[in-house]
């Protein structure tokens, strides 16, 4: 009988993370404003209202309330106003009259030096938003609000880099943006230096100094660094060897709905002898990571079915989840005489 296996293991995912992940989340995106490297509160005639990440219903409400506030103070030449008013319109959703005047306004705000104008302008010329696509202009204003300190810019202008998606790719001036956010606590930072050390791309390779950074940026709160530093702490890469704390690292945020951190934890628990407690949890956190549709979760669900793990040996149901697995086109099943 012909049996139909996947062409990566149930252990796949943990195994590439702790060889050495590839960058994620690479070039432009919206970020919290107003903090600069020197720690200061950017502080305009007028507080802004934070407008960073507004909810898709509160844009027509916030335009409509906000608009005229900004618009007098914008007209008359005030950077913060155009600044923020540029903010307003460039959240509009299909709406290429007011990206347009998005456009005009943060030119204006950017070209009297204002940081947070010159990085929504480099977002919307990355994008192709309001004007012509260029990621010329987006490198160029990305680097005016980075060397005035601008932290989201920091970050932005290092992912860009790294990525490549400029038309070059210079991973040791990444690495060097990158470290100007690590040393200002920026978690984002932290997390794509780590990478950079990890595959010693653009400075020195450096296990342990990419495992402190994780753990700086994991006690922030970021989900990537934790699943990156339990990795690493599982196989014992620029750290001692600690499945038990691997564990405990990614429980709270399997526990928490994160199926990455379920797909990694139930791999541990199946397969790693210091964890054989748990081992039956495998299927559990198993389950809701491959019910996220995590296809690579459902190749473990096929191995915890076909070896019994947690619940009854059945092949069958191993098939099946094999059969999903290659259904959602990320997996490649192969047949095995």
């Amino acid at each position: 009988m012909k049996k139909r296996q996947a062409v990566c293991g149930a252990a796949f995912f943990l195994a590439n993370v702790a060889a050495g992940p590839a960058q994620t989340d690479p070039g432009l995106s919206i970020k919290p404003a107003g903090v600069t490297l020197s720690g200061e509160r950017l502080a305009p005639e007028k507080a802004p209202v934070d407008l960073s990440r507004p909810e898709p219903r509160q844009i027509e409400h916030l335009s409509t309330r906000l608009e005229s506030e900004y618009a007098d103070a914008a007209m008359r030449g005030e950077a913060w106003a155009q600044t923020r008013l540029g903010i307003l319109y460039a959240r509009s959703v299909n709406d290429e009259q007011r990206l347009e005047s998005a456009v005009k306004f943060l030119t204006a705000a950017a070209e009297a030096n204002d940081p947070e104008a010159q990085y929504e302008l480099a977002i919307l010329y990355a994008g192709g938003r309001g004007t012509q696509k260029s990621f010329d202009d987006a490198i160029r204003y990305c680097r005016l609000a980075a060397d005035q300190g601008y932290l989201p810019a920091v970050y932005s202008l290092g992912s860009l880099l790294a990525a490549g998606e400029v038309g070059f790719k210079d991973d040791a001036e990444a690495a060097r943006w990158f470290s100007k956010g690590a040393e200002e606590g920026d978690a984002n930072s932290m997390f794509a230096l780590a990478n950079l050390k990890l595959s010693g791309k653009g400075t020195a390779k450096d296990d342990a100094g990419a495992v402190g950074l994780l753990e700086k940026s994991a006690a922030q709160g970021d989900k990537r660094s934790s699943r990156l530093l339990a990795a690493l702490v599982a196989t014992g890469r620029g750290t001692d060897r600690d499945p038990v704390r691997a564990a405990s690292i990614l429980e709270p945020l399997a526990d928490s709905g994160d199926a990455e951190a379920s797909y990694l934890l139930a791999n541990m628990y199946a397969g790693t002898p210091e964890l054989s407690s748990k081992r039956d949890e495998a299927i559990k956190y198993a389950t809701r990571a491959a019910e996220a549709g995590k296809a690579e979760a459902m190749v473990t669900m096929a191995s915890l079915h076909s070896q019994g793990i947690g619940t009854p040996a059945d092949e069958t149901q191993a098939q099946e989840w094999l059969r999903k697995a290659e259904a959602t086109g990320m997996i490649r099943i192969i047949e095995k005489q």
